[in-house]
């Protein structure tokens, strides 16, 4: 147990760390992504849970994760190419944060992946 608390923390802090040799961390938050991928995650680990053994939802809920990423970068470009004004003086500026906020949703979903693998490291 203690060692899975390490993983997990440790990992979580590298990232921090190596985000904070640039920048703040809080540039690596945005709730409606958190709240996109988590939901869909835990939805779908929920719909399994009666055919899964419950050794096995961890890993699911990681692999979960990452799909609903991905689901989530789609949505993420639908909203920018639907709200994008070319005529906007600050274009450019526009397109370039919402793909950074559009790119967290799979870094969540891999990092969740990554430490449901720590938590769980079989199936």
């Amino acid at each position: 147990m203690i060692g899975v608390a390490i993983g997990v923390l440790g990992s979580t802090a590298i990232v921090v760390g190596a985000v904070m040799t640039v920048s703040t961390p809080d540039i690596l938050f945005d709730m409606p992504a958190v709240l996109l991928v988590v939901a869909m995650a835990l939805f779908s680990t929920f719909g399994v849970s009666g055919k899964l053994p419950k050794a096995a939802l961890v890993r699911h809920f990681g692999q979960a994760s990452v799909r609903a990423g991905w689901i989530g970068v789609l949505v993420g470009i639908i909203l920018i190419f639907s709200m994008a004004d070319p005529s906007s003086p600050d274009f450019v500026e526009y397109l370039l944060r919402a793909g950074a906020v559009t790119a967290l949703t799979p870094l969540y979903g891999y990092g969740l992946d990554f430490l449901a693998r720590i938590i769980s490291p079989q199936a």
